[in-house]
């Protein structure tokens, strides 16, 4: 339009680095759209009152310059309008992109801490490498879709050179008939917590307990030279932890204390 009634008006005075100005501004500006939207409202004010009152303008004709100022106000307009709806198209493209993202954080972060505590869990019952061969038998069962097996699959190792340690509570029994269920089981985990704490110190690794009895292997499932030295000093350490333990808790219990070194079949038997 500008063109039209002034062949002259686009060399003298270029009406088209208001438009890329407020494509850049809306495009690349890191700035809040409200904001945005009152500097645009300022901008095109002040630019029509300077395109209003510039010289190459009032040389037309009243009705014609005034026609020229409100094709460019409508053309500033209709863009600002359409940058406003590609903004917040884009911001709200934006927001539910860091939300979904957020939330696949936050679903990972879960999924990892479930697995610490899985793991946790295994590890306090089995030792760690027996326990990354269940999980991998675990998950390539629960990779074939089409496969109902009742059992997985057995597999038993040969160990020579391992050394174990039986451990029994000497006078647990009158302890035990003098005291309530929660009691006896409070005064158990107290002592056998000490135990757990001298088998990682010393190298063994806990089988099971029964009642007051308490297991542990030294030499599998890592091979060690000196498994029979583990096994004979985490005796002595279990005899002095029952005397901290009845110095501590006020109780007259004793331990019996046996090793035996040879060669064992180890494994996980069972399917769960």
């Amino acid at each position: 339009l500008v063109n039209t009634y002034m062949g002259r008006w686009s060399v003298q005075a270029n009406s088209a680095w208001p438009l890329q100005l407020l494509v850049v501004l809306y495009c690349f500006c890191p700035v809040y759209l409200p904001v945005l939207l009152v500097i645009t409202v300022a901008w095109v004010i002040s630019w029509s009152l300077t395109l209003h009152y510039s010289s190459p303008v009032r040389e037309i004709s009243g009705s014609d310059g005034s026609l020229i100022v409100a094709s460019e106000v409508v053309l500033l307009i209709f863009l600002v309008v359409v940058l406003v709806h590609l903004r917040h198209q884009n911001e709200r493209n934006q927001r539910s992109i860091f939300w979904k993202t957020g939330e696949s954080l936050v679903a990972k972060h879960g999924l990892q801490i479930d697995k610490r505590v899985k793991q946790q869990v295994i590890w306090s019952v089995v030792p760690r490498n027996v326990a990354f061969d269940l999980l991998d038998s675990v998950e390539s069962r629960s990779s074939r879709s089409n496969s109902l097996t009742t059992f997985r699959p057995l597999t038993m190792s040969k160990m020579d050179n391992v050394s174990i340690l039986f451990a029994d509570i000497v006078g647990f029994t009158k302890m035990s008939a003098r005291k309530s269920a929660e009691h006896v089981v409070g005064l158990l985990n107290d002592l056998f917590g000490r135990f757990d704490q001298l088998a990682e110190r010393l190298s063994c690794e806990k089988i099971s307990t029964l009642g007051d009895c308490y297991y542990c292997v030294s030499g599998c499932p890592e091979p060690r030279f000196d498994h029979a030295n583990c096994c004979v000093d985490m005796g002595i350490a279990m005899i002095k932890a029952i005397a901290e333990f009845c110095a501590d808790t006020g109780e007259d219990v004793n331990m019996r204390v046996g090793v035996h070194t040879g060669t064992v079949l180890c494994g996980v038997i069972g399917g769960e």
